[in-house]
Formats: C-alpha cells, sequence, structure tokens
C-alpha cells in the first residue's frame, strides 16, 4: 500500500515516486528505474545522463540493494531498477553518419578501433563495442550485468558484512566496454597505428580501461601500479614529444 507513495531523491534534487519516474523517464529508460550508488564515482555517467534530460535516481545506502530487490519482487515486474553503469542508453548516441570503408582492408573505422582495443587490451571476458556518443567528454564507459553485479554484492556483504559496490566489480565477470569514437583520445589512437607507434596505442587503450573501471569502485592493488606507472610513462612522454602522444 505504501509502495506508490514512497519518493526518491534524483540527483538534481527532485523527489519523485515509481510511477512518476516512470512516467517523465520510462520512454528513454526502457522501462527501468536508472539508479546511482555512489554520485562521486560514477559521476560521468550520471552528467551523461542529465544532459539528455534522463533522471537518475540516489540509492546509495547499504539497504538500499535489498530494498530495490524486495520492491522488483513485490511489484510483480512493474518497477525494475537497473544502476547507471548496467545499461546503456541509446539517447545517448548521435546521429548516425556515414562511414567511409578503407580498400586496403575493408573496414571502417569503427571496426579499426574496436580491433586497436581488443589486441592491445590487457584484460579477459571484455566485450568490445564502439559508438559514436552525442558527448566528446568520455572515452569509454564499462557496463556490467546488473543481476551478476548484485549477487556477488550479496555474496560479498554475507560472507564479510562489508559493502562489496565499495570495492568495485570483478573484472572476471564478463562486461562490456563502450568506447567513444566522438572523443578526441580515441581518435588518436588510429593516427597512432596508423605511425607504427604500438606502444602508444597500448598505453592508451588500457589507461582508457582503467579510467573507465575507476568510476565502478577501487582499482586492484595490481591495477593502481599498473595505472600509476603507465600514467607516469604517458606524462613522460607528453613531456619530451612536446605536443604530447597525440600525432
Amino acid at each position: 500500500r505504501l509502495m506508490p507513495h514512497i519518493l526518491f531523491r534524483t540527483t538534481t534534487d527532485n523527489y519523485l515516486t515509481f510511477d512518476e519516474y516512470l512516467a517523465k523517464n520510462s520512454e528513454h529508460t526502457d522501462g527501468k528505474i536508472i539508479y546511482v550508488s555512489d554520485v562521486n564515482a560514477q559521476i560521468s555517467y550520471v552528467e551523461l545522463l542529465e544532459e539528455q534530460g534522463i533522471d537518475v535516481v540516489i540509492n546509495d545506502a547499504m539497504i538500499d540493494g535489498n530494498f530495490i530487490g524486495t520492491v522488483e519482487d513485490r511489484s510483480n515486474g512493474k518497477y525494475s531498477f537497473r544502476r547507471v553503469d548496467a545499461s546503456f542508453s541509446e539517447n545517448l548516441l548521435a546521429d548516425k553518419k556515414n562511414t567511409i570503408i578503407d580498400p586496403t582492408d575493408n573496414k571502417d573505422e569503427t571496426e579499426k578501433v574496436a580491433d586497436l582495443f581488443r589486441d592491445f587490451l590487457d584484460k579477459q571476458r571484455v566485450r568490445i563495442r564502439v559508438e559514436n556518443f552525442k558527448s566528446e567528454r568520455v572515452p569509454a564507459m564499462l557496463i556490467f550485468d546488473e543481476g551478476t553485479r548484485r549477487r556477488k554484492e550479496m555474496q560479498h556483504y554475507r560472507r564479510y558484512g562489508v559493502n562489496a559496490a565499495l570495492f568495485g566489480n570483478n573484472m572476471s565477470d564478463e562486461h562490456q566496454l563502450i568506447v567513444n569514437s566522438n572523443n578526441s583520445v580515441i581518435k588518436s589512437l588510429l593516427k597512432l597505428s596508423v605511425a607504427g607507434k604500438k606502444e602508444d596505442v597500448k598505453l592508451l587503450v588500457n589507461q582508457v580501461y582503467d579510467l573507465a573501471y575507476l568510476q565502478h569502485g577501487r582499482l586492484t592493488s595490481t591495477m593502481m601500479k599498473s595505472f600509476i606507472e603507465r600514467s607516469s610513462s604517458i606524462m613522460e612522454r607528453m613531456g619530451s614529444q612536446g605536443s604530447g602522444l597525440i600525432v
């Protein structure tokens, strides 16, 4: 009885009931209620959605995971939640543009960027998808399956009594990296590849992944060590080349 009257605060400080949220956003969220569990860590995702007029609900309390599951069960599927990093809104994409096929390999730029990430990314179980975002700011986004993540977080909490969301998603789970072809860093990868600068390409590809991963929680100690060393290497190359890595 109380469910229709529950109010959620959004990242823009509005308060909406379930039905008010869906009436306003359902067309752009596939009928899902989009939420954020850590506004500071996931701010890039939040801003991209806000720019398209999509509301994001704040569910950052430890109890919210159980609460969301209870609401979904008791509403018989009427209300369904997805965290900002568990779904990708097509509203974030720019209009399709004409592609130019390179006659030397019969591939367009999108396919070539995808190949670079598959060849140089030092991670397993990552599906690569390249899209043309409306925004130029974000080089890439990581998407983890909502159901798998929830189960892992619940298991972690039951075993250790700590909110697993604080420690990020498990890279051993299959996940998707959506690369923004409209970003200047991504555009530079093709130029570097053509120039034969494979080491620079590898540095940037893995840096893009880690920057996307940082929005999900803490890097592991191994990832943090690699991230710091790679960041130092990139800065050294930028300093020595004057104009930076981009050719």
